[in-house]
């Protein structure tokens, strides 16, 4: 995984806060690793950090689903991020303070404040079903000179590199040393392997780039452009998929929030940077507060404040402790506390005392009011046509989900945007999570069709540029080419389509311009470009899954680096398959569409 912060990649899944605080307490739930210092993946999964610019990338995860990852410093949880697994690279999964493309959602940045990613903290995410650990390794450069012999014209790199306890790591697994000078258009290699330098046993590693040519395999060799550049160093990112475990430095330390990801600032010394739960709610157990201090920092202190009472966590719940990235502490509110509390917004404080005395707040909200049941228009009852159902409640903040098999919805279940196509007979389950996370009862709607679902009409997607610059409509067709009838059960798109006619040279700059609509069923599709060969077979170019916010109008474009350079003059086939998940996949449909020249 080569990870350039000045080329960013998007995630795909977008979705508010509130609509995650109800999936992600499960997550919550899950207790903290131990910390043992040996690093704890499941198979097929992997976890980047590049400490050094607060980065961490969790991949490998189902595609739709929600995750959660938190830096903990010993005890002490220091930052954490929540979103839902979206297409990268390198799978489905968070890339955290890559630095968005466009506005950032959530799960692209860190909540409230950037973490100060230091090498010992751990690193603990959770989804799947589990959790994977990583502690961060102490890989540095430190140092980039020119050579001082006479007729010396190499440049040297030299630094650190030791894992999180203390065991230097391995030369031989250092495969990750590069420059990028020039912005980005000068790339080199050493030209001899990384060494062991100084005491045998030691951590410290050398790189040379000698001259005249300096490694360079793209712009022109420079000796300035590799005293200047931006040094990489680490172990894992050369194979996709990605290694259990990938560490990474590159170019100078840069702690704080990627562009984009302004909205989560880096930390003051001594503040506040996370609490186990996002709000107070009727889930919630004790409330766990939690951040770093300053070193001159001797005692922590924390209140909890209403508008008509304060409480302060007991002493023998308040800990600080000195860890190897630096002072961090814990405090905790027991149930018994918050129940004290009115709803509302709620004030935690935080005292730091020492050298420069200090205080840091921040506010939470408290709410333990269930929403209502959701209400059905139409309403149970026997049809002669298909029904669009709504789902609403009192609050349009609520999420609500459902079920068309009678059972109870679950974090995992479908959403409910719009409206919902019920073809066939079946009962839909629905209940509502408002936005503290609170979790409603659920209701049951019969419904019984005593003849055939209408066929699902035509539809044109919205505009877009036509190859000439005018605007032009994107073809689609109004069901798939391999479709099951609307009564089935498996999620089907009601449209899709590209443009039918695509200029080689537009599709190379700028990809291709997808439109589909989804139902409330697709959590995720499946979409293949494939070209259509002259014995009759099909060449897949690209496959990539992504994750619908709505039910709706979904617009995609295709601009994979791979798929941008496969594509030639000739007939490609278009085809997109949404689902349940990655491994419960719908019926496909397929749309034809040319290259030509220009």
């Amino acid at each position: 995984m080569t990870v350039d912060r000045s080329a960013k990649r998007p995630l795909a899944a977008r979705i508010r806060r509130r609509s995650l605080i109800a999936a992600l307490a499960a997550l919550a739930a899950v207790p903290a690793a131990a910390s043992a210092q040996e690093p704890s993946v499941r198979a097929g999964h992997s976890i980047a950090v590049m400490h050094n610019v607060d980065f961490v990338a969790a991949t490998g995860y189902g595609a739709g689903t929600p995750m959660r990852v938190e830096v903990f410093r010993g005890p002490h949880r220091i930052g954490s991020a929540s979103g839902i697994a979206a297409a990268t690279a390198e799978g489905p999964g968070l890339e955290v303070n890559h630095g968005p493309e466009g506005t950032a959602q959530q799960g692209d940045c860190w909540d409230t404040f950037t973490p100060d990613v230091r090498p010992g903290d751990r690193i603990v995410v959770s989804g799947d079903g589990g959790q994977d650990v990583v502690f961060v390794d102490r890989i540095l450069v430190d140092e980039v000179v020119a050579g001082t012999a006479a007729g010396d014209e190499n440049v040297y790199v030299r630094g650190v590199a030791r894992y999180a306890d203390g065991r230097p790591i391995p030369v031989a697994a250092l495969d990750s040393a590069e420059v990028r000078g020039d912005g980005g258009a000068t790339r080199a290699n050493p030209t001899r392997p990384v060494a062991r330098i100084g005491d045998p046993a030691g951590d410290r590693w050398e790189a040379v780039y000698e001259a005249p040519g300096y490694g360079v395999f793209r712009g022109t060799p420079s000796k300035l452009s590799i005293l200047t550049g931006d040094h990489a160093m680490g172990y894992g990112h050369l194979t996709i998929p990605p290694p259990p475990v990938v560490q990474l430095v590159e170019g100078p330390d840069a702690p704080g929030p990627a562009l984009g990801c302004e909205g989560a600032p880096a930390a003051p010394a001594s503040a506040i940077t996370a609490t186990d739960d996002a709000a107070i709610n009727l889930a919630s157990g004790d409330l766990e507060v939690s951040g770093v201090a300053a070193g001159a920092v001797t005692a922590v202190s924390a209140t909890l404040s209403s508008a008509t009472a304060t409480l302060a966590a007991l002493p023998e719940n308040v800990s600080l402790t000195t860890e190897p990235g630096g002072k961090a502490w814990t405090a905790r509110f027991t149930r018994a506390q918050l129940e004290r509390l009115p709803d509302g917004a709620v004030t935690v404080t935080a005292g730091f005392q020492g050298a420069d005395p200090a205080t840091h707040a921040r506010t939470i909200a408290k709410d333990v009011v269930a929403p209502a049941a959701p209400t059905a228009t139409p309403p149970s009852g026997t049809y002669a046509t298909a029904q669009r159902v709504q789902l609403v409640t009192a609050d349009a903040d609520d999420v609500i989900r459902f079920t068309r098999d009678g059972t109870a919805p679950t974090a995992d279940s479908p959403r409910s945007s719009g409206v919902i196509s019920v073809a066939t007979t079946q009962t839909i389950t629905a209940s509502a999570t408002d936005a503290a996370g609170n979790a409603g009862p659920a209701q049951a709607f019969s419904y019984a069709i005593v003849s055939p679902a209408d066929a699902p009409a035509p539809q044109t997607a919205a505009p877009v540029a036509a190859p000439g610059g005018a605007l032009a409509p994107i073809a689609t067709v109004p069901a798939p080419l391999e479709a099951a009838p609307p009564s089935s059960s498996r999620p089907y798109l009601r449209s899709f389509g590209t443009l039918p006619r695509i200029r080689r040279s537009v599709a190379s700059r700028s990809g291709i311009r997808v439109v589909m609509r989804v139902g409330d069923d697709a959590r995720v599709v499946r979409i293949r470009v494939l070209r259509k060969l002259r014995n009759g077979r099909r060449l897949a170019l690209a496959t990539t899954v992504r994750t619908p916010r709505r039910a709706g109008v979904f617009r995609v474009v295709l601009r994979s680096p791979s798929l941008r350079r496969g594509l030639r003059v000739g007939s490609y086939e278009l085809e997109a398959t949404p689902g349940a998940s990655r491994a419960s996949l719908g019926t496909p449909s397929r749309f034809g569409f040319a290259v030509i020249k220009g």
